[in-house]
């Protein structure tokens, strides 16, 4: 038996119950996959990072992550592609994120989901400021050094 789980200063992810969506004709291709990341350098689906998930089952995903939705739609000889990102919501709904139709829909989709997996700098008080411009005056090693001293120091809290 364990004992209590210290969880001071860790932000536990929520995790909701959501439904995937069985978008589409099921005649054409339909899939969902977790957004992880986005790699810039590739022009087609393999360009969306993440795990696929069955569409028309559930599925437990932390609130606030991305699902990429595509699905067909059309005769079986004019097909439309579309794709589509939502966002898992505390209310354990999919919330409409981008949408793009048409064969080109990895390209066109690609630079608007990268842009939402850029982190914003975080913003530093005056004190913290000052330091960043001693610690890129120090060689790499003593730079490392110091940064290894801190994040020791930060795990004997």
């Amino acid at each position: 038996m364990t004992g209590p789980t210290n969880t001071e200063g860790v932000r536990i992810m929520d995790k909701v119950i959501v439904a995937i969506p069985a978008l589409g004709d099921s005649r054409f291709k339909r899939w969902g996959k977790t957004l992880t990341g986005v790699d810039r350098t590739k022009t087609n689906g393999y360009a969306y990072l993440g795990s696929f998930l069955a569409i028309g089952r559930k599925a437990e995903l932390s609130v606030g992550s991305y699902i990429l939705l595509y699905h067909e739609y059309g005769s079986r000889r004019y097909t439309t592609p579309v794709a589509e990102v939502v966002r898992v919501t505390a209310e354990a709904t999919l919330a409409p994120v981008l949408k793009v139709e048409g064969r080109d829909w990895a390209l066109d989709l690609r630079n608007k989901a990268a842009e939402l997996f850029v982190q914003e700098a975080p913003t530093l008080r005056g004190d913290e400021e000052a330091l960043v411009p001693a610690l890129v005056a120090l060689p790499y090693d003593r730079r490392a050094a110091v940064l290894t001293a801190v994040d020791q120091a930060i795990g004997e809290r």
